[in-house]
């Protein structure tokens, strides 16, 4: 060991130095305990010594300030060596340091500086300093070699695991290299989330019953470690932790738990070994540590971190395996959607934390109530997925009660409030005529959405046969459209005119309308895919693709720059309203475009402004302060729309075209939207009609003094850029 280390030492830095401080030096060197000479000075040279010092002819003749004892030797007249030990940090031997001296022969001849002795002894402190540390880098390198060692053999293994398309079968494979890399005796995940515990026992050197020594984990052992954390390496019965935690295992024990995405532990992996066999050390915990690590990601690609159960792409791939069972052997299953009704209120009433709990408690529920065979999922939003394996019809409908029941019955405390949690469920088949797994969640959501339409709290059950179930799942499949249009920019700006009845000083008026196309080219009706986004709450991302679209084009075409210039109309949906951030947003892009607020008008309907009254009078409000203006769309259509119109600062009132249509030949929606038009005007508001499809509604429209008419006999809707075309060479685009 000794002269691996000297062999890396660099003597002729040392012996240059010696030869400085010493001019009567005839050469130095350096031997080993033997006396072989390991490394010596240009000036070694005949007569002294060749390759090995005769070390039992040193004589004693004093010792260092430090204590080192020197000893002398006479090599020939006028010719002596003098010998300085070199030991270690603890005093063991090493080596010497030699030099020879051409008098004085006691060695207590001065120098300038100092004795012979003195800077002997210098030199020697310095090189045993140096041999320190390279025996210290050497003894890290060592453990760094051990530690990367360790952690090839983890990873390794991340082959091993990431092959098998189920995370139980991965799982499995990394508890078997937990008992072959630590050679222990047994090694087990307990997964109490999951009702799951996989234990692997060692060949060779098996642990006796082992399911029941994992069992043994569970319960104060299992709990602690859930509570605090922690590792624990237990190697001696007489261990007070041994005693408390695990006391009915014989074993010596190490464990560490496994976290999920937010750190919190959501199972144990745990080894148990025979008593004659080597105490767990550090290095095996950091072993174990890194393979919890593995079973980490393992369990979080597959397992929500809020509820603990089963994600959705895992949950598929096990439907997809019980579907092919179907087939095979005629064995039906169900599929349950289950959906915490009203969960919004409870986050905007008790907080989002509140609303977690909810969520966390009720996959608590549903877990303990359920078959073991059976497999309970989180697909997020406070829904989750139950599927019944080997289920009939009328035996899953009764499941599906008892887990509503069940969580109905439950009290929620909160901050010492409590609320009473429902839910909604929707049930589907999985029967041979079933055409893949997309098709059966989408059933089982479809008919749960049913459910909570009609009264939340109850259970709807999904059959072919039922017309208003079918009409929701071509919506639900138009969605996925919609998501892919948006992502490919498969939607454009359309325009309509709103024609004024008397003359004005604007150069335009129109409505901005939305269309989409599909894969071929071809237009989608806005009566599709309008309703569709609705339902599924995606007005708000089509009603910021509108308004950005539209501000860009406005700008490239230089419009919109001055108030008085003309009004553009654009819609805003009810469920924008409840995005805060839509006015900021709005802002952005008006100043980002260069566009006069006052040019932009925003329609919101009488239905999402009834239902929203206090947003939608906030945004009026603040887009108002901006100069943007308002228009009330479909009014007349409320029970109370004459008492929700004065507490609405709106510009223009737009008279719902279901009246307008029939003016000409029913006296009632004549009258309506006469009443309409005389109040607009004493509130001091512009009235617009539309639906205007006839000449003759025209007429009676402006015999009536509306404001401004919109209509397929007025103008079709056209492409934006088509319309500002016509504007400028004067056309009118569209022209009905």
């Amino acid at each position: 060991m000794a002269d691996k280390v000297f062999s890396r030492i660099d003597f002729k830095t040392y012996f240059r130095l010696l030869a400085d401080v010493m001019p009567d030096m005839k050469g130095a060197g350096v031997c080993d305990l033997t006396g072989l000479i390991l490394a010596c000075s240009g000036e070694w040279t005949d007569p002294l010594p060749g390759e090995i010092l005769d070390l039992a002819r040193f004589l004693e003749c004093g010792e260092t300030k430090n204590g080192k004892q020197l000893s002398t030797d006479c090599v020939k007249a006028g010719v002596n060596l003098l010998r300085v030990g070199l030991n270690c940090r603890l005093g063991e031997p090493l080596g010497s340091l030699v030099i020879a001296l051409g008098n004085d022969p006691d060695c207590s001849t001065g120098h300038t500086g100092g004795t012979v002795a003195e800077r002997l002894d210098a030199v020697s402190a310095c090189v045993e300093r140096e041999y320190q540390l390279l025996s210290e880098l050497d003894a890290m390198a060592r453990e760094l070699a051990g530690r990367y060692e360790e952690l090839n053999l983890v990873y390794d293994t991340r082959d091993d695991v990431t092959q098998y398309d189920n995370e139980w079968e991965a799982l499995n494979q990394l508890v078997k290299n937990c008992v072959e890399y630590l050679d222990v005796g047994m090694a087990a995940l307990l997964f109490e989330g999951q009702n799951k515990t996989l234990c692997v026992s060692n060949k060779r050197e098996p642990i006796h019953e082992p399911d029941t020594v994992s069992q043994n984990f569970y319960g104060e052992f299992y709990a602690w470690i859930q509570a605090t954390g922690q590792s624990v390496v237990i190697n001696d019965f007489a261990d007070r932790q041994q005693a408390n935690l695990c006391h009915s295992v014989p074993y010596k024990v190490l464990a560490c738990p496994v976290l999920d995405g937010a750190g919190s532990p959501v199972a144990v992996l745990v080894c148990a070994n025979h008593n004659n066999r080597t105490d767990f050390f550090n290095s095996d915990r950091n072993l174990l540590e890194a393979m919890a690590r593995k079973a980490s990601k393992i369990i979080q690609a597959n397992y929500d971190s809020l509820t603990g159960l089963v994600k959705a792409r895992g949950f598929e791939k096990t439907v997809q395996e019980l579907m092919e069972s179907v087939l095979e052997n005629g064995i039906s299953h169900c599929m349950l959607h289950l959906d915490i009704d009203q969960l919004q209120v409870i986050n905007d009433t008790l907080g989002r934390e509140a609303g977690d709990a909810v969520i966390k408690q009720t996959a608590v529920l549903l877990q303990r109530k359920v078959r073991t065979t059976d497999v309970v999922a989180y697909l997020g939003q406070g829904k989750y997925a139950v599927l019944l394996e080997r289920c009939s019809i009328d035996r899953g409908m009764q499941i599906a009660e008892n887990l509503r029941d069940l969580v109905r019955a439950k009290e929620f405390l909160w901050d010492g409030r409590s609320t009473q949690v429902t839910m909604s469920a929707g049930m589907a088949a999985i029967e041979s005529d079933t055409t893949g797994v997309e098709s059966v969640l989408e059933a089982a959501e479809i008919a749960c959405d049913s459910a909570k339409e009609s009264g939340r709290d109850r259970t709807q059950i999904y059959r072919q046969d039922d017309g208003e179930l079918i009409a929701r799942k071509q919506q639900m499949q138009l969605v996925n459209r919609i998501q892919t249009a948006l992502r490919e920019d498969r939607f454009s700006i359309y325009c309509q005119t709103i024609q004024p009845t008397q003359p004005g000083p604007e150069r335009y008026h129109f409505e901005i309308l939305v269309r989409m196309f599909d894969e071929q080219g071809g237009i989608v009706s806005p009566g599709l895919f309008i309703p569709a986004a609705e339902r599924y709450n995606l007005m708000p991302v089509i009603d910021r693709w509108v308004i950005r679209k539209t501000c860009e084009t406005l700008s490239q075409r230089d419009m919109a720059t001055v108030a008085t210039e003309g009004t553009v109309s654009i819609n805003l949906s009810g469920q924008s309203f409840a995005d805060e951030s839509i006015t900021s947003y709005i802002s952005e892009q008006l100043i980002k475009n260069g566009l006069h607020p006052t040019c932009l008008c925003f329609e919101i309907t009488e239905t999402a402004a009834m239902s929203n009254t206090e947003a939608a009078r906030r945004i009026i409000t603040e887009l108002k302060e901006k100069g943007c203006r308002f228009s009330l769309d479909d009014f007349g259509t409320g029970m109370s729309s004459f008492a929700y119109l004065k507490t609405l600062p709106v510009d223009y009132l737009k008279i719902d075209g279901s009246f307008v249509r029939q003016i000409v030949e029913d006296k009632v929606s004549r009258e309506m939207v006469s009443s309409i038009n005389k109040i607009g005007h004493v509130m001091k508001l512009k009235t617009v009609a539309e639906f205007v499809e006839t000449d003759e509604i025209g007429w009676c429209l402006k015999a009536m003094r509306v404001d401004y008419l919109q209509g397929y006999s007025i103008a079709r809707p056209v492409p934006i850029e088509e319309y500002i075309d016509s504007l400028d060479d004067g056309r009118s685009a569209g022209v009905g």
